[in-house]
């Protein structure tokens, strides 16, 4: 739920993951575009990596089955995950739904590209001057984690409000006054 590509995640060392500033850091060393890229935790992420250290080995984020070494291979996890969902997920398949989820969150695309740590083109000139903070990042990577955990089921939506309130700017304001008067009265009948 972070955006950037499994493999400079999974070749990370554990000592990279900055738990009081909420931080991971890629080296340059094993990034895509051979630049450092720093990103933001969110809070469901940070959970996460707290629940798989204490079972974690050989010191990397995501250890492989041989023991020092990086996760490199993802197949038993995804067959593990067809089994269960009946669903092939290949790692590049959750990108998308990070994505497809950042722009849904309405963040801007070069926020999106920074996130996913894609590299502009020459000709993309005027990104080379947003500035966009770590503070910033993390409340734009958060957002999408919770559009998707939303969409999952998992936490209420933010967009969940704006829906309901275009909803009922719709209606007739006799339709807006029985539906007011039956969620008064089955939070009543819960509480009473």
């Amino acid at each position: 739920m972070t955006g950037p590509p499994i493999n400079p995640l999974a070749r990370a060392p554990g000592e990279h993951v900055n738990r009081s500033m909420g931080t991971l850091t890629v080296p340059d060393t094993t990034s895509k575009n051979r630049r450092a890229l720093v990103r933001p935790l969110t809070r469901r992420v940070l959970a996460i990596l707290e629940a798989v250290e204490s079972r974690a080995s050989g010191g990397y984020i995501f250890p492989g089955r041989c023991d020092g070494q990086p996760l490199n291979n993802t197949r038993k996890l995804q067959l593990t995950l067809q089994a269960r969902t009946g669903l092939w997920i290949t790692p590049h398949d959750l990108r998308r739904v990070w994505t497809s989820a950042a722009s849904r969150a309405g963040l801007p695309a070069v926020v999106i590209k920074r996130l996913l740590n894609h590299a502009s083109r020459a000709e993309e000139v005027t990104e080379g001057y947003i500035r966009v903070g770590l503070d910033e990042l993390l409340d734009h990577a958060q957002s999408v984690e919770d559009m998707i955990l939303g969409d999952a089921g998992l936490l209420a939506s933010r967009h969940l409000d704006t829906r309901l309130a275009d909803l009922l700017a719709g209606l007739p304001e006799a339709d807006k006054q029985r539906l007011l008067a039956g969620l008064v009265q089955r939070q009543q009948g819960e509480t009473g």
